[in-house]
């Protein structure tokens, strides 16, 4: 790929690094953030981050996506033409239609969460995420399914090989002691804790400290499925599937992923959610006056990074 078109390298190393720390936050803003663009590009709930950097890589959200994408399939001139007008448009679309969205969830948002937490809320929220998340994938699924369309039997061999380099976190975690990843999701939910409410009590530190044992186990799990899905991927781009077939397939493991998830992981995902679910409403009523302006200012930064991205 030619240099003019590579984002700042150094922008797209922190953009990375942020995007992997979004893997494992716990806030359900973040989580509804991260499906911005792509699933990948905003990674604006890094909100401890300078606000410059994430905006600045929203606007190069379509190079960053495409050089992701040349990583993993080694992209020849036709395909990059394709997709850099194709992710360009995706872009242009996203500020326009989807940006006014999420600046509309999050207004309601801080209005729901201004006086604490109810369940009603946070499931509303997380109904929100679907349908945002579904929305996305419908609109690039035509794009995903022309691209697939032209991959050469190199270009698979290529892309499984870089798979390793792609699950090299989840291998190295999943290689820990279950008590060792307790530490770790302790240090992510405090850190993420204090982020967003400011300094913690010692009752606050306490339950955090509780409920980061009684979430599920999940990176064993998580290994065992992506290779499963990843091993399926590949044998199912070596049959060169017509574009009716990959629709179909990316009905599945795209718009509706969670449907077309075998049940040992929809167990597990739902463990998980109901267990953050319960985890924020028992921390909710102990937010002091003041770390509940601390959250709202988080929310009010999220709404104007928002509609200067969009404007921009």
């Amino acid at each position: 790929m030619d240099w003019q078109q590579k984002m700042n390298k150094s922008q797209e190393i922190y953009l990375m690094d942020l995007i992997k720390k979004e893997r494992n936050m716990m806030t359900v803003v973040r989580r509804f953030i991260q499906f911005c663009f792509l699933s990948m590009a905003l990674a604006l709930a890094a909100v401890s981050c300078s606000r410059y950097v994430y905006r600045t890589a929203y606007q190069s959200a379509d190079i960053f996506v495409l050089n992701r994408i040349d990583k993993y399939f080694d992209l020849n001139p036709e395909q990059e033409i394709f997709l850099k007008t194709a992710l360009k448009g995706h872009l242009q679309r996203h500020k326009a239609q989807e940006m006014p969205k999420y600046e509309a969830l999050l207004v309601e948002w801080r209005k729901k969460s201004a006086d604490g937490l109810t369940g009603a809320e946070v499931d509303w929220l997380l109904g929100k995420i679907r349908v945002s998340r579904r929305d996305l994938m419908l609109q690039i699924k035509p794009d995903t399914i022309q691209f697939l369309s032209t991959l050469t039997d190199e270009q698979i061999n290529y892309f499984e090989k870089s798979l390793a380099d792609f699950d090299a976190d989840l291998v190295k975690s999943a290689a820990l002691t279950p008590e060792k990843r307790i530490e770790e999701r302790i240090t992510r939910m405090l850190e993420t804790s204090e982020d967003w409410i400011g300094a913690l009590s010692p009752e606050q530190l306490s339950k955090i400290r509780q409920h980061a044992g009684d979430f599920p186990d999940f990176a064993p799990v998580q290994l065992r499925f992506r290779i499963e899905r990843e091993q399926q991927l590949v044998s199912f781009l070596r049959s060169h599937p017509d574009e009716k077939t990959l629709s179909t397939r990316l009905d599945t493991w795209l718009v509706d992923m969670d449907a077309g998830n075998p049940d040992y992981y929809k167990k597990l995902t739902q463990g998980w959610n109901e267990q953050m679910k319960k985890f924020l409403l028992e921390l909710d009523p102990t937010v002091s006056p003041e770390q509940r302006a601390h959250a709202l200012k988080k929310i009010d930064d999220l709404i104007e990074d928002v509609r200067i991205m969009r404007t921009q």
